[in-house]
């Protein structure tokens, strides 16, 4: 089949100037929820970074006084982690109302423009529920490698470490 489609025809009217402003105002709201969850994810994995090498930076000395308390650092990181998916749990879901209001909006604002298949297709964009989705992976990740870091630092580093500083010399 060749030829023009009935759904390749723009359609012809004028946007609702109201519209216009609706879209305006949820795009910005759209970037400022999607850039507080990237911060959350940037700044999460700064803190949880910092504590978990912590152990390591600290002197020879302080790490034999310490002893396995040292360890509290990186489990630290782990509270840090779980509080700040929790922070993004209670985010995505205002992102998600943002964005499926904006999507409305911008098809009211662009449907003079585009035609029916385009339109179709703006509505049809599944990268929302992938953002989401690749967020909570993230966050996932992140928690179960500091939870492997603390056992793997408990049993192999500081254990080691502390043994030795006990043996008489």
């Amino acid at each position: 089949m060749t030829g023009r489609d009935a759904a390749d025809e723009l359609r012809l009217r004028q946007p609702d100037p109201d519209a216009l402003e609706v879209v305006s105002y949820l795009w910005q709201e759209y970037q400022y929820r999607h850039d507080m969850v990237w911060q959350l994810a940037f700044r999460i994995t700064a803190v949880a970074a910092a504590l978990l090498i912590a152990p390591f930076l600290a002197d020879v000395s302080v790490q034999k006084a310490v002893g396995k308390f040292l360890v509290g650092l990186p489990v630290f990181a782990i509270v840090v982690i779980a509080g700040g998916w929790l922070t993004l749990e209670s985010e995505l879901p205002r992102l998600k109302l943002i964005r499926t209001a904006y999507r409305a909006a911008q098809v009211e604002v662009l449907g003079p423009y585009l035609s029916a298949k385009e339109l179709a297709q703006i509505l049809a964009k599944g990268h929302k529920l992938r953002f989401d989705r690749r967020v909570r992976v993230y966050f996932g990740v992140l928690l179960g490698a500091a939870i492997i870091y603390v056992a793997a630092l408990w049993g192999w580093w500081l254990d080691p470490l502390i043994d030795g500083a006990k043996r008489p010399r």
